[in-house]
């Protein structure tokens, strides 16, 4: 074995590049099947983050519409849900105009179905089986008032709309009954966000899919402002699946002519937050088996669900995570991710328990040696509660520090806050990792997968609880001797940008933050923010505390260096939060600098907003803790406002 170069953590020099983030790397998501073919869609960076609908049929794969056509909705602002298929047509949301597009499979013809323009937009699309009839949720805009939600049907043919329910704030997932005799939809007002409380509702559909539906029944089948119900589904024509949290966790239930019944009642969830439409953590396969992931704390797995016999049976564990779970010709395909290598699309036969990979997000290789294992931890916070984490340690094949040297450590918090993170190989951590840092990843009380009790510590207390937590694994690597305690950074983005700030503002323990479109100040957030969002803030700090966890309000505590980094067209948390933190801070005289990225919105898409953020990023922390960067440049900070700049 070839001996490895002694240096300094942090300053090692590394294979994975700011390039491998973005070079031939896609996203995959929303996988879908008419039977004949499969589907998904790749989001590309180096198309300017467009997002194309691929058909996969005869082991090839081929575009199913060309520039400038991208495949997204804007409603919610998150999107999701932006395509359907049918027997022999996709349809799917254009970004540049929030119309509906036909698409026919056979000779690859776009025909535009609507005709609004981007205050009029669609989600959540489910196309009938005669192919005659979309029902979608609509989300409309006007100047002077807040979107308004509801459900409509429109008339494929035409483009003609027709309103099928409206009066509740927020709508998703319309599921029409294998005979199109039924719309199951889920339904919520504020201040609820959907995992918080939520409705599942059936309607009753008239014949003729032409006749009003101003006077068909609708039924409650069960849901409240303290059950989060989502993600309906149709086994049969009389029997419908759903996920549902009253028993803490998302756990399956069954609706039919019996009344409504847990299948199996887990301490795990079989879904997940509904931060956009359209996802997909299990799939019937006949009105009695269902393919599901079970996402524990331990672990996350697919397994089988008799919903007959009550029991569990895993199938396959062999990825990190699965997502957009979906059944085609007789078998079951997924997103898969893997802790030390790329997501896949992945065919799994539930016969044979064979594997079959139909396309990597990366056609990069990836050498082994060069990546860290996450490491799931468990470690008390202050009032000796259970917090959970991924740790990562430093790991290059090339390099070592010296026997006394500890490195640096990175925690990230993610957004949400009532989102969560997992186990799936990120590039972003491992750019850290094979450069000599350690990096803690946490899911701090308030996050998904740990069910509703977990969830909730959140409530009254964001900006609180999450920054405790994230306090206390740093001490829990200090205690094992793992890290260098003067050498501490923290990063998130969105409401992990906040929990950086507050953390900045409160804690002595970071020296060096980034907050990517992070909220600075709550009030102005609630004010400026998207519908969705609106009142989610209610749950999460008491009206009279809302100033007192504002970050902005407390500048003079700031005492370490912040980078900021936002996109100029970001509805979500708007630049004006990036901008009065950066001129607070730099008013101070500490060094500091703000990236804004024109056309970006709320999180960054093209591949040369993404190189620069990561690079901008290791630099700052770089000129903080005095590393050298022999492999890394500083030319980013051209595009950059810097002040009190460390190197003047």
């Amino acid at each position: 074995m070839a001996s490895r170069t002694l240096s300094s953590y942090g300053s090692w020099q590394s294979h994975i590049s700011p390039e491998s983030l973005v070079k031939d790397m896609v996203g995959l998501g929303n996988l879908r099947s008419n039977g004949d073919s499969l589907f998904w869609l790749e989001r590309r960076a180096h198309e300017g983050g467009r997002e194309v609908i691929v058909e996969f049929r005869d082991s090839k794969q081929q575009d199913v519409f060309e520039r400038p056509y991208s495949s997204a909705t804007r409603v919610h602002e998150y999107g999701g849900g932006s395509y359907c298929v049918g027997s022999d047509a996709v349809y799917f949301v254009n970004r540049s105009d929030q119309n509906i597009n036909e698409v026919m499979l056979a000779t690859r013809k776009l025909r535009q179905i609507t005709t609004g323009d981007s205050n009029e937009r669609f989600a959540d699309l489910e196309i009938d089986s005669e192919g005659e009839c979309l029902y979608v949720v609509r989300e409309r805009h006007s100047e002077n008032s807040e979107p308004v939600n509801d459900l409509v049907r429109i008339d494929v043919k035409s483009g003609a709309i027709q309103l099928v329910t409206e009066g509740h704030d927020f709508y998703a997932a319309p599921r029409l009954s294998p005979d199109n005799k039924r719309l199951a939809f889920i339904c919520w007002d504020h201040p609820n966000m959907p995992f918080n409380g939520t409705q599942l509702m059936i309607m009753e559909l008239p014949e003729d899919s032409q006749s009003s539906l101003e006077h068909a029944q609708t039924t409650l089948v069960c849901g409240s402002s303290s059950e989060s119900v989502l993600q309906p589904v149709w086994m049969s024509n009389n029997r419908l699946l759903f996920s549902s949290d009253r028993t803490d966790f998302w756990n399956l239930h069954i609706y039919d002519e019996t009344g409504i019944y847990c299948v199996v009642e887990d301490a795990a969830e079989y879904s997940s937050a509904q931060w956009s439409f359209g996802s997909r953590d299990y799939v019937p396969i006949d009105d009695r088996f269902i393919v599901a992931r079970r996402n524990a704390p331990e672990e996350s797995e697919l397994v089988m669900v008799d919903s007959v016999l009550n029991v569990v049976s895993p199938l396959c564990d062999k990825f990190s995570s699965f997502s957009s779970i979906t059944s085609h010709q007789g078998k079951i395909v997924f997103i898969g991710g893997k802790e030390t290598d790329y997501n896949v699309v992945a065919e799994f036969d539930p016969r044979t328990s064979s594997i079959q990979e139909l396309k990597n997000q990366s056609a990069q290789s990836l050498p082994q040696e060069w990546i860290s294992k996450p490491e799931k931890i468990v470690y008390p916070n202050k009032n000796d509660e259970v917090v959970y984490a991924y740790y990562y340690a430093p790991n290059n094949p090339d390099f070592e520090a010296g026997d006394y040297e500890r490195p640096p450590l990175l925690v990230m918090s993610h957004g949400g806050p009532t989102g969560g993170t997992n186990a799936d190989l990120s590039l972003r951590i491992q750019f850290y990792t094979s450069r000599g840092w350690a990096v803690l990843d946490v899911d701090y009380g308030g996050s998904t997968g740990y069910g509703r009790k977990y969830r909730e510590r959140l409530n009254g207390t964001w900006g609180i609880t999450d920054v405790v937590d994230c306090e206390s694994g740093v001490r829990h690597l200090i205690g094992l001797d793992l890290i260098d305690p003067r050498k501490v950074a923290i990063v998130g983005g969105s409401a992990g940008g906040y929990t950086t700030l507050r953390a900045l503002t409160t804690s002595s323990l970071f020296s060096a933050g980034a907050s990517h479109y992070g909220v600075a100040d709550v009030r102005m957030l609630i004010n400026d923010t998207h519908k969705f969002e609106s009142r989610y803030v209610d749950q999460l700090i008491p009206e009279d505390e809302i100033d007192a966890r504002s970050p902005s309000n407390y500048v003079d505590q700031f005492r370490c260096p912040v980078v900021f980094f936002q996109g100029d067209q970001d509805f979500v948390v708007p630049k004006s939060q990036a901008r009065t933190m950066f001129d607070a801070i730099k008013s101070r005289g500490i060094f500091t600098a703000l990236f804004i990225y024109e056309g970006e919105g709320h999180g960054f898409r093209k591949s040369e907003n993404i190189q620069t953020t990561i690079v901008a990023q290791y630099r700052f922390f770089a000129h903080v803790f005095g590393f050298e960067t022999p492999d890394i440049e500083d030319t980013c900070f051209n595009t950059a406002e810097v002040a009190n700049e460390p190197w003047n």
